[in-house]
C-alpha cells in the first residue's frame, strides 16, 4: 500500500476548544470557507463538528443554539488512518484500471476537497487507467450513501468499484450494490468490522481499511511500560514490542505502521 492518504490529507486544520459556542464556530466556517472544525479538550482531539452537525444537531433539534458548545455538537467516534491506505487497495481490487466512484462525507469540507485533489494526482502518476466518474457526498449518513450509490450505478453502468471514505457510507454503498444485483461491482473504504461484516461475508465489500485495534492496544500498553521503566527515552527511534515486532518512534509518537486490511479471511476475528 502506497502513498494514498499522505498525499490526500491537509495539515492546515482549524481547531477550537470544546467550550467554543457553535455560533462562533459557524462564523469561523463562513470566514474561512470551510466545512469542519476539530474540537480539542486540552491537547487531546475530542471530536469534529461539521456545518451539517450544526444544522441537524443544533438548529433543527434545539432551535435556540445560544449556550450550545462544540463539545455538545461534535462527533466523537472518529476514524483516523495513516498516509498509506486506500487508493492502492482500490487499485488492487480493480486490477489497476477501470471506472470507480467515491462516496465521501461532505463536499464542503476543505480537508476532503484537498484529499480529492491528491487522489486525482495519485491516479495520474501511478494508475492512469483508473478513472473517477462520480464524487458524491453522504453527509456521514448511511441512507444518504445508499441513495447516492444507487444514482451512481444507474448513471455510470461501467463503474467497477465504490470507494466510501466515511464509516457509515461503506455499508450504505454496499446495500445499494446488493439491491442492484450488480455482482461485478465491489465496495471498499474506511469503516468498522461490525458495520461491514455481512457485506464482507457476502463478497459485496471486498475489504475495509482501519487499525487492528488489538495490536494498537497491545502496543499502547508496551509503550507505557517502556516509558515507566525508562526503556523508552527522549530521542529514541525504535521500540521493541516483543511478538508484535519493532516499531518506529518519531518524536513523541510510537507508530503502529500501516493500517490493517479487514476482509473475508479475518473479519470474524474482530468485534467492534
Amino acid at each position: 500500500m502506497g502513498e494514498a492518504i499522505k498525499g490526500l490529507m491537509t495539515t492546515d486544520l482549524v481547531t477550537r476548544p470544546g467550550s467554543t459556542s457553535v455560533q462562533e464556530a459557524a462564523r469561523l466556517m463562513r470566514e474561512r470557507d470551510i466545512g469542519d472544525i476539530l474540537v480539542m479538550a486540552g491537547d487531546r482531539l475530542q471530536g469534529i463538528v461539521t456545518d451539517r452537525d450544526i444544522v441537524v444537531r443544533c438548529v433543527a433539534d434545539r432551535g435556540d443554539v445560544s449556550g450550545v458548545t462544540l463539545a455538545d455538537a461534535c462527533s466523537a467516534d472518529l476514524v483516523t488512518v495513516t498516509p498509506d491506505t486506500e487508493i492502492d487497495e482500490a487499485a488492487r481490487i480493480m486490477g489497476g484500471k477501470g471506472e470507480f466512484a467515491i462516496i465521501t462525507a461532505s463536499l464542503s469540507a476543505a480537508n476532503q476537497n484537498e484529499w480529492i485533489k491528491y487522489i486525482r494526482e495519485r491516479l495520474a502518476s501511478k494508475y492512469p487507467e483508473m478513472k473517477i466518474v462520480a464524487l458524491r457526498p453522504s453527509d456521514g449518513d448511511r441512507d444518504r450513501a445508499f441513495s447516492e450509490t444507487q444514482t451512481v450505478l444507474k448513471v455510470h453502468p461501467n463503474v467497477k468499484l465504490i470507494m466510501a471514505i466515511a464509516a457509515p457510507a461503506v455499508p450504505g454503498a454496499a446495500e445499494a450494490v446488493k439491491q442492484s444485483g450488480r455482482t461485478d461491482v465491489k465496495v471498499t473504504g474506511l469503516s468498522l468490522p461490525n458495520m461491514s461484516r455481512p457485506y464482507i461475508k457476502s463478497g459485496i465489500i471486498e475489504s475495509i481499511v482501519l487499525w487492528n485495534t488489538m495490536d494498537l492496544g497491545a502496543l499502547a500498553v508496551r509503550a507505557a511500560e517502556a516509558l515507566t521503566t525508562g526503556e523508552l527515552k527522549p530521542g529514541a527511534t525504535s521500540l521493541d514490542a516483543g511478538k508484535l515486532g519493532t516499531f518506529e518512534v518519531v518524536g513523541d509518537e510510537v507508530r503502529l505502521g500501516k493500517p490493517f486490511v479487514f476482509n473475508k479471511t479475518n473479519i470474524d476475528n474482530f468485534n467492534f
